[in-house]
């Protein structure tokens, strides 16, 4: 008896969108134009913003786009290129959310793994499909400087103090975790005084 596995091994899980859904929105252009009253979605991987238009989908790439917005549920998402945006030396790749401006500007970044299949069929174990993981990277301009932040909160406290002494008192005073958003985002209006 001969035995076969059908299983599909081509497939994909995860997605390389920021959001699944279709969404309002509006896009900036670098010719003065804009885009408004269309669903959007924003593609990581291709860095693309596709438009819905009835019932077809325009794709436009970033490269033509300022900045665009995103609303979810009552919640405005701008993402933005900051080498168009900002005055900073380092140069950058893609869209970036902004999740606070003030004298000191956080972005995040999403990032796409892909993890290939890991399937050991003598075990009969593991994955058979690719699978796409969106990671989160944040970035902190200040001074003009884009700083890409650590992942230990450690780190990332001794980068913010090295740019502002006495964040670090401040942040053990008010028990402050700067990898949560919301920490890292009072640690910035502290640096902002």
């Amino acid at each position: 008896m001969n035995v076969f596995d059908l299983r599909d091994r081509n497939s994909t899980k995860g997605s390389s969108y920021w959001s699944d859904e279709w969404h309002d929105g509006q896009v900036y252009l670098k010719d003065s134009s804009s885009v408004k009253g269309y669903a959007l979605k924003y593609d990581l991987m291709g860095d693309v913003v596709e438009i819905q238009v009835s019932t077809n989908v325009k794709v436009l790439p970033t490269s033509r786009i300022i900045e665009f917005y995103i609303d979810v549920n009552g919640t405005t998402h701008k993402f933005i290129n900051p080498t168009e945006y900002y005055e900073i030396t380092t140069p950058t790749i893609g869209f970036f959310e902004a999740i606070y401006e003030g004298k000191s500007i956080i972005l995040k970044k999403f990032e796409l793994d892909i993890l290939q299949p890991d399937y050991v069929p003598a075990l009969d174990a593991g994955s058979l499909s690719k699978k796409i993981v969106q990671q989160k990277r944040y970035y902190w301009i200040y001074d003009g400087q884009l700083n890409i932040m650590p992942k230990s909160k450690s780190k990332m406290l001794k980068l913010m103090e090295l740019l502002h002494p006495g964040v670090m008192e401040y942040a053990k005073e008010e028990k402050l975790n700067p990898k949560k958003e919301a920490d890292f985002i009072e640690l910035s209006k502290f640096c902002d005084k």
